[in-house]
């Protein structure tokens, strides 16, 4: 909705489900077997495949367990990884969010914005 945001803002993938990260992002299948698609691993394959497919500047995955079911004692509700690939370097952000589905979506917004902005 905003005029001219084609000059910075590239590509954008919604790959919610394991059949879209592996083919859309080439997310190996034995990753996700291994660790699952919530995981520090899979953000940061997601953030560094993007880069190769976007040839973007910034880079940014998320991959998490917003609820309101999904979650279990290792892998919580709330449990959000975010990938970030900049200057040649992906670095991950593990947080640990509560409140509702859409409270822990917007949290996680809130906490890429705040990341780019430290960055930038």
């Amino acid at each position: 909705s905003i005029p001219g945001v084609s000059k910075i803002y590239n590509i954008g993938l919604i790959t919610y489900s394991n059949k879209a990260k592996i083919k859309l992002l080439k997310i190996n299948k034995n990753i996700l077997n291994k660790y699952g698609a919530v995981s520090s691993q899979t953000a940061s394959l997601m953030a560094k495949n993007l880069k190769k497919i976007s040839n973007s500047k910034l880079c940014i995955s998320t991959t998490g367990i917003a609820g309101p079911l999904g979650g279990n004692k290792l892998k919580p509700i709330g449990l959000v990884y975010i990938g970030i690939y900049y200057k040649n370097k992906i670095t991950i952000f593990k947080k640990n969010y509560s409140g509702s589905r859409n409270q822990i979506q917007n949290k996680t917004v809130k906490s890429i914005f705040n990341i780019i902005e430290k960055l930038i």
